[in-house]
């Protein structure tokens, strides 16, 4: 079908009403949840589950999804993943523990133990889930038709649009549902990743959530705690894209002393320094002295982070004014 110049106008609002949608922090609306899964399981010819359940966040129906299925096994709890030495913050354990009492329920009082949950955490599923909210790039294309082109069979997925419009992540069994919460906090930068300098940049109401610097995630104390990064962590680090926040947020100047810089050329503009990092180019700063005396009468130093061919100081200093060396002659230093 050809669309029409009137339908096509369309468009915006309709991204705009979903883009809000996949972005929403506020609370679930729980009984249009509810009642548009009634509505998705008619559409597909199936009985509506019996019962429904809320959890605080996708992890938390994740883990419930992982057991049910490890459980349903032949082998029952043999299926879990043998206990690890993987220690989880007590975020992540207090998500489990808000698991139990629901698994005690849907096992008819006969939970799994706790180490048996724990345990899941290193073998969690996810194709089980039905993403909600977060299914609205997908859903809006399909509303657009039903709504603004009358095509029927889009119709069919009102019930998945209510619940797209009320929650977060859920799961469809035969009898049972497992929904869960929005999250109460989503932080972007400009350009639209999800990004938060000094808190989550995603937190769900069961304190599960994520820390990132512009789209790039990093272990939580980076964020929240930069004060522990440490000069051994950042070296180690394998990710190049983690090592470079983790630098920034330690201080560059400050790594490159801490790390034992070398120092490879030094003149009467300053000093410059350069440090190797594994796959990634080198870390190269001049250190100057600004020549406007602090209230005291000392001078303060300044590391500029300068192109990794830098090989004088006054070649650093050059181009921070976008000037070659032997055309840098400042009369007066400020």
């Amino acid at each position: 079908m050809e669309l029409t110049a009137e339908q096509k106008a369309q468009f915006p609002a309709f991204l705009d009403r979903w883009m809000k949608v996949g972005l929403s922090t506020a609370p679930a609306d729980r009984q249009q949840a509810e009642r548009g899964i009634q509505l998705a399981y008619q559409a597909a010819g199936l009985t509506p589950p019996e019962r429904t359940y809320w959890l605080g966040s996708p992890l938390a129906g994740a883990i419930v999804d992982t057991v049910i299925s490890k459980l349903s096994l032949p082998s029952g709890e043999t299926s879990a993943k043998k206990s690890t030495k993987t220690t989880y913050s007590p975020r992540i354990l207090a998500v489990v523990d808000s698991c139990l009492p629901i698994l005690e329920t849907i096992c008819d009082g006969k939970p799994p133990k706790r180490q048996f949950v724990i345990d899941c955490l290193s073998d969690l599923q996810l194709h089980n889930a039905a993403y909600g909210q977060h299914d609205a790039s997908i859903l809006c294309f399909y509303d657009f038709f039903a709504q603004v082109c009358g095509v029927e069979e889009c119709r069919k997925l009102e019930g998945l649009n209510l619940v797209a419009q009320s929650c977060g992540w859920w799961w469809a069994y035969d009898t049972i549902a497992i929904l869960t919460e929005r999250p109460r906090r989503l932080a972007l930068d400009d350009r639209g990743r999800l990004h938060a300098d000094s808190d989550w940049a995603i937190l769900y109401p069961d304190g599960f959530g994520y820390c990132l610097v512009h789209g790039v995630e990093v272990p939580e104390h980076v964020v929240l705690e930069p004060s522990k990064i440490t000069v051994k962590e950042i070296e180690t680090e394998q990710n190049v894209e983690v090592r470079r926040v983790m630098m920034e947020k330690y201080g560059q100047s400050r790594f490159l002393l801490d790390s034992g810089a070398k120092e490879i050329h030094k003149d009467d503009w300053g000093i410059l320094y350069s440090k190797e990092v594994p796959e990634d180019e080198p870390l190269v700063m001049v250190k100057v002295v600004n020549s406007t005396p602090e209230p005291d009468g000392s001078h303060k130093d300044y590391f500029i982070r300068v192109p990794p061919d830098t090989t004088t100081a006054r070649a650093g200093v050059s181009w921070t004014f976008a000037q070659e060396a032997d055309k840098y002659h400042p009369e007066v230093e400020t």
